[in-house]
Order: structure tokens, then sequence, then C-alpha cells
């Protein structure tokens, strides 16, 4: 029993007609009578009865249409199932952000309005190493390949009214009397800190630790205490309520990467995404060149 017989069947009993389903399905009519007749050798069993010069089901014919009816809608929704799953799995782009999480929102966006069918897994936090096909990190992978997105420098962020705001730059010496908070370990923003301070042979005692960047810009607005911030990738929480004020010791600086696996490149949309990626992260960049004294929320 062959798919193709199933559907001269159906089609045969939709019009009752040889001649006109044989025109329909665009064979001859002596063709289209063979794959019946040796479909009903198969079963054993008259599906068609002659009318005239009609067909008509036969009480078999009957019995077997509702099920071939029913099987190949099934088939055809399991093949719906197939197209749409190779759709998205041809589509489909994991994005890992250790940094620059709060553009997320418009990251999607842009790249929506330039391909809709694009369908993007998103994830941040790396408490596990994650499945991606492009990362956005400070903190590079020695078998990813990357470019660097852009650099930018990292600053204490300090309420208006506070004492070290009215510094034009603020010492180790300062920092390590005041309250300090912070990301956890494990996040890229703190691990650059950590690594400046390790530099510079100093332990800074962090009284507050939390995981995600929003609830610690919370926490500087809200006066809890004061940290290192990123200027690019934060400018855009700009108020008048918070200062960033540099750091007497010396510049500190971290560069934004886009890294990718070997198997990443194989992909027909490789070279339009890391395009896209530079293009989105030039243009943040650009807008964020604002002059001293910043403040951010």
């Amino acid at each position: 029993m062959r798919l193709i017989q199933l559907e001269y069947f159906i089609k045969a009993a939709q019009l009752e007609n040889i001649t006109l389903a044989a025109n329909e399905l665009f064979i001859s009519q002596p063709a289209l009578s063979k794959q019946i007749s040796q479909l009903e050798d198969e079963l054993g069993a008259p599906l068609f009865i002659k009318d005239g010069r009609r067909i008509k089901l036969s009480p078999y014919g009957k019995r077997f249409l509702p099920y071939v009816e029913e099987s190949l809608n099934q088939l055809k929704s399991g093949i719906s199932e197939v197209e749409q799953m190779k759709f998205h799995l041809q589509n489909s782009i994991a994005i890992h952000l250790s940094v620059c999480s709060m553009w997320i929102p418009e990251f999607i966006q842009s790249f929506h309005q330039h391909d809709p069918s694009l369908f993007f897994s998103i994830s941040q936090h790396r408490q596990h190493e994650p499945a991606y096909d492009y990362l956005i990190t400070s903190e590079l992978n020695q078998e990813d390949n990357f470019i660097a997105l852009f650099e930018e420098p990292l600053m204490l962020a300090v309420p208006k009214d506070h004492p070290l705001a009215a510094q034009e730059s603020i010492s180790i010496k300062d920092i390590k009397q005041q309250t300090v908070i912070g990301l956890t370990k494990h996040n890229a923003l703190r691990q650059t800190l950590d690594s400046y301070m390790k530099q510079l042979n100093v332990k800074l005692d962090i009284a507050y630790e939390c995981d995600d960047p929003a609830t610690l810009r919370g926490l500087i607005t809200s006066h809890i205490g004061i940290t290192f911030v990123p200027v690019v990738s934060w400018h855009e929480l700009v108020t008048d309520s918070i200062i960033l004020k540099p750091l007497s010791e010396g510049s500190m600086t971290r560069t934004v990467y886009l890294c990718w696996h070997n198997t990443t490149k194989k992909k027909p949309f490789h070279d339009k995404i890391v395009m896209d990626v530079t293009r989105f992260f030039k243009e943040k960049e650009a807008h964020a060149h604002i002059k001293l004294p910043y403040t951010c929320q």
C-alpha cells in the first residue's frame, strides 16, 4: 500500500468519477484505475461500485475512507511540524550576554526590524556554561573567534550629595572608608573590577553583593553604598542623582567583545549577524559620549 494510492482513492471518492479524478491528478484514466485496482487487491475488497458513468463508494470504501483521510491529515500535520522545526533551527540564534544586559530589548527590536524571520534565544546569567551561537562579553574564551565591539571606562558611582562627589577623582584610600556595594563574583563586571584591584594590590571590602545589575543601580540611587560602573553601557540610566568619578590611581577600562564558535561561522546568517551586532554597539557607543561629570541612575 503506497501513499499515492491513498491520495488517488480520496480524489476518486470525492469526485465519484474516474475521468474527472484523473484530470485533476494530471494522470491518465487507465493509470488511475490501475492504482485503485492494486489498492483493492491488497485490501481484498472492492472500494467502488459502478453507477452508470459514475462510481460510488462500496460499503468497504465508506468504512475505509475516514481512516485514510485522518491518516493523511495526520501525516500532513507531521510534515508541517518538521518544516517548522527545520525553519526554527535554521533561523534560531542563541545569544548570551554577560555584559550590556540592559540593552537586550533594544537589541532584539533592532534585529527583528531587519529580519523578522530570526528566532532569538537570550540568556544572561552565566552560573553554568551556556550553549550559545554568539557571546557578548568582556572575558575572552581562547577557543572562540571574536571581534572587539567597544572599550569603555569604569568609574566610581556616588550619590550627588555624597562627600566624595565634590572631589575631581577618588583614591582607593577614600573608597576603603566607604560602604562599597558590588555584583557577585561570577559576574563579568565584578571579575574585571577584582582584576584591577589585584593589580593595585588592593582588596575591596564589599559590604553588599547582588547578582543583578538593575538591583545594583537601585542600591546606588538609594544611597546604600558606592560602586564602580561601566560608563558606556550604563549611560542611558543618566539622572542628576548620581555622579561618576575617576579613580586617582589610574584609569580602569574594559573591552566588550562579540564571540562565536567555529561551527557558528557555517550558518547562512553569520556574516549579517556580525555586521548588525557591530553596527548596533558602535551606535550605542557613539551615543554615550557625554562629558564629565557623568551622572547615572
